[in-house]
């Protein structure tokens, strides 16, 4: 207030009239200094210590681009055996393993630490299997997959073939029964397998 004080004091003050002038001019300023306050800014902030996820489960949606294997699936119609052959879509629940870690708490897109997965799987439509493959994750909660399942399914049991009627009886001359035993009748089919490469898409669960 050095200088505020110097103008003060350099004011005329020759007459009352003057001197109540600079006296209020005096007060005014000094009440303006007075108000003044600094500006307080605030904040806070977290640290989060959590430890590095390494493995998610995650659901996958896949289309079968490749499907081998001597066994062929089947079903029974009308007490007939029938090709079942398999649709295309594959479904199933996978393990993500992340093999450098990332911090599944602030990725939000893209993390380059957690981009490939390999996983392993169970296949639940259209058949159980088990599967592995790489997953490519594009984004936080979302991958492409490729990879390879080994599917279980139903085929003819031995001594049937696909078009066997399992009502067809035996002629009178030969004993007019069944052809085929109760015990193929009530389970005519057997286990089997095919093997299937996939690609398809995951929505991975933090």
């Amino acid at each position: 207030m050095p200088l505020v004080s110097g103008q003060l004091a350099a004011l005329p003050a020759g007459t009352l009239e003057e001197i109540e002038a600079r006296n209020a001019l005096d007060r005014q300023l000094r009440a303006f200094v007075d108000g003044l306050k600094p500006t307080i800014t605030t904040g806070a902030f977290k640290l989060d210590n959590s430890p590095l996820t390494q493995l998610t489960f995650g659901i996958v949606s896949s289309f079968s681009v490749w499907s081998r294997g001597t066994d062929v699936r089947a079903k029974v119609s009308d007490n007939k055996l029938a090709a079942d052959p398999a649709p295309r879509a594959l479904q199933m629940v996978v393990l993500n393993w992340s093999p450098w870690g990332y911090q599944s708490k602030s990725t939000r897109r893209w993390n380059k630490a957690a981009f490939f997965r390999p996983f392993a799987g169970v296949a639940f439509s259209p058949d159980i299997g088990l599967s592995v493959g790489a997953s490519f994750m594009v984004l936080s909660n979302f991958g492409a997959n490729i990879g390879y399942a080994h599917l279980l399914i139903t085929q003819p049991a031995a001594g049937l073939e696909l078009g066997t009627n399992l009502a067809e009886k035996l002629p009178q001359e030969e004993g007019g029964g069944f052809r085929y035993s109760d015990e193929l009748r009530r389970d005519p089919l057997r286990r089997g397998s095919r093997h299937a490469l996939f690609m398809g898409f995951s929505y991975n669960f933090k």
